[in-house]
């Protein structure tokens, strides 16, 4: 390429007229201004605008989360099973509502950072989803110790507090629970 000192002398030396080099210089001037067709503008923040939206998605998603587990919370159980359904709930509609948002936020205004936080959403409130079907659907089953779903009933409770002041912690179920046929036979004879 020709550098503005090259052209100037071109110009004094008669080489080429001072509109040739004017136009030459207007014709480099376009070619670097000129934007191949084959690029593409992406553009993650294009304003302000992009990162206000992004957090009302983003409060929006874990509204939608919230009111998800507090739907599957309303299992009565404390079980694992409310957990998996709480799981279940909390990703259907984090998921559904990621759906709904990219509709307007990538299809109508193709904001890009929105788009990927909803994008993001969506697969984790699919996973979430997924997850806790599966939990759900196992359950606790037989033989499966109460701790594991963070049920623990007066007599774990009774324990948990024995367990403080004596020996009896019974390692088995993790939780301070004996039964009273795991109980010595003092205990027995003495409430009887």
């Amino acid at each position: 390429m020709y550098s503005e000192t090259d052209l100037r002398s071109a110009v004094e030396a008669g080489a080429i007229s001072n509109e040739a080099a004017r136009a030459l210089r207007s014709h480099v001037a376009s070619m670097k201004d000129a934007v191949p067709a084959d690029a593409e503008h992406f553009r993650l923040i294009t304003g302000f605008n992009d990162i206000f939206v992004s957090i009302g998605v983003v409060i929006m998603l874990l509204a939608a989360v919230g009111i998800g587990q507090a739907i599957g919370g309303a299992y009565d159980e404390g079980t694992i099973v409310r957990d998996g359904l709480q799981m279940l709930f909390g990703g259907a509609l984090a998921a559904g509502t990621a759906w709904l948002l990219a509709e307007f936020f990538t299809r109508k205004r193709r904001m890009a950072l929105p788009s990927i936080i909803l994008l993001l959403a969506f697969v984790l409130g699919v996973a979430g989803a997924t997850l806790g079907a599966a939990v759900a659907a196992i359950g606790p089953g037989d033989g499966t110790p109460d701790w594991i779903g963070g049920h623990c009933d007066r007599r774990c409770r009774v324990a948990a507090l024995e367990t403080v002041h004596g020996p009896d912690h019974d390692r088995r179920t993790g939780c301070g629970a004996r039964t009273d046929r795991d109980q010595p036979d003092h205990r027995r004879s003495a409430a009887e």
